[in-house]
């Protein structure tokens, strides 16, 4: 069974997607800070855990014996999570290129790399394709471009080549984040009765987190015909800030308040059209309601520990005192 290499194993994708590699029998290394602790199983006899920094020269000993990598890790550099510039750079941009050519260097067979949709900003644009305008609006969406452009331009025929442009993700993890969009929505109206909703007419793009893992796994045995050197856009669908706040609301029985404000924070509003990944990788298109009602349940459960104020779920809270007392 082939050997892949999850950089930012640990992470709220990259549980989940590891998870699922050692189910279907891949040997899986996984690669992390462990800035948020390790929710997968260490006892997995396939599984080999390394605690470091991308950035780390010794990263040429994971690099051994590895057939596919999918490069997860990256850090959010934008205003408030406590990253300076330099360093969200240093992770985000360097890093990636120089695991990119070490990749080629120990002849590592297949390279996906995750990017994001909000490289196209806030284009304001129906259907936008992979060939459409980009137009980044943080340093954190210009970085995934340069490495896009570097990753396309660099690579070669003997190491398949493949980056995804996943929407905003939703749903649980064992690692779970509250601070995107729909999660925070599902937190805010379970725990305090009410969704505030900025920016509400911006249209977003979204995918379910079970629903992007299966496209991974997709891609990882696809025919490298297909795949190499291609941009894909990943989206289960687009839907107004707004729309998404009453979508949550109708899973409570409890009254749930919208709260509508003004334009504030991230303003990014496009809509992806996906069709070009669906022609390649078998989607399943699962309802947009499965994975907030997944999360509902947890909360019911009480999976989560105070869910509003624990900074486990929150990049922001936890980023800045992990760098602040291991990089200063």
């Amino acid at each position: 069974m082939k050997t892949v290499l999850i950089t930012g194993g640990s992470g709220y994708i990259g549980t989940v997607l590891v998870t699922e590699l050692l189910k279907k029998g891949y040997k899986v290394k996984l690669l992390d800070l462990m800035i948020y602790d390790n929710q997968v199983d260490v006892n997995n006899k396939n599984l080999t855990i390394y605690k470091m920094d991308i950035r780390e020269n010794s990263i040429d000993k994971v690099l051994r014996g590895v057939d596919i990598v999918i490069h997860l890790a990256s850090i959010s550099n934008d205003p408030g999570y406590g990253i300076s510039d330099e360093t969200g750079y240093e992770i985000n941009y360097e890093a990636t290129k120089k695991l990119f050519e070490k990749c080629k260097e120990y002849n590592v067979k297949r390279f996906i790399y995750p990017s994001s949709c909000s490289v196209y900003g806030n284009i304001n644009e129906d259907n936008i394709v992979e060939s459409s305008k980009i137009m980044p609006l943080t340093n954190y969406a210009k970085c995934k471009f340069l490495c896009e452009d570097y990753i396309l331009n660099n690579s070669t025929n003997e190491m398949t080549t493949v980056v995804l442009r996943p929407a905003t993700v939703y749903g649980f993890s064992p690692r779970q984040r509250f601070d995107l969009l729909i999660n925070k929505m599902v937190c805010e109206a379970f725990v305090e009765g009410k969704i505030t909703v900025n920016n509400s007419e911006c249209i977003r793009p979204n995918i379910y987190i079970k629903e992007l893992v299966n496209i991974y796994l997709e891609i990882i045995e696809s025919p490298s015909k297909l795949i190499h050197n291609q941009i894909f856009n990943v989206a289960q669908n687009n839907r107004k800030v707004l729309d998404l706040a009453y979508e949550v609301k109708s899973l409570f029985e409890k009254n749930v308040e919208v709260i509508k404000k003004g334009s504030k924070g991230d303003a990014r509003s496009y809509s992806v059209n996906s069709n070009k990944i669906k022609s390649i990788v078998k989607v399943e298109n699962l309802n947009f309601t499965t994975g907030l009602e997944e999360l509902v349940k947890k909360l019911n459960d009480s999976y989560f520990v105070d869910p509003i104020n624990n900074e486990f779920y929150y990049n922001a809270l936890r980023q800045p005192q992990y760098f602040k007392n291991v990089f200063s």
